[in-house]
């Protein structure tokens, strides 16, 4: 530093500043209990929805559904992640029917090799809370 100071024809006093004595790679006590790790979070998606009167996806729950957990993981409380078709995510299959303008649903939750059901009847509207209900079988 001192040649390249001389040479340049800058003045500078170079000091040492810290305590001179860095581990890289050690952790101290101190450092461990502040280490704070967070808890696996499941991941969830919609694989298939289907309007049983029409066989296509009408009120389009699949998008719906993934749109939600997307919104859903971004909050700081979101106990799943929304996953795209991960080996181990748990997968979730909707098949509705629309009645005198309500839906009949029956969501199908596949986790852990196991499968889970839920019927749900409602407006589309209230399909939020619908969803609601369906992670509660995840968490």
């Amino acid at each position: 530093m001192d040649n390249m100071t001389r040479e340049l024809g800058i003045e500078q006093e170079a000091q040492p500043f810290g305590r001179g004595n860095i581990r890289v790679g050690e952790l101290d006590e101190e450092i461990r209990g502040g280490i704070e790790i967070q808890q696996e979070k499941p991941m969830v998606y919609c694989a298939n929805a289907l309007n049983l009167s029409t066989d296509d996806d009408d009120l389009m729950l699949k998008k719906s559904f993934n749109e939600y957990l997307k919104n859903y993981q971004v909050r700081g409380d979101a106990k799943v992640s929304f996953a795209i078709q991960e080996q181990g995510a748990v997968r979730v299959n909707f098949k509705y029917n629309v009645v005198d303008g309500k839906v009949q649903c029956l969501a199908s939750v596949f986790k852990d090799g196991e499968k889970q059901r839920l019927n749900w009847e409602g407006k589309t509207t209230e399909l939020d809370q619908f969803f609601k209900q369906v992670l509660w079988m995840v968490e």
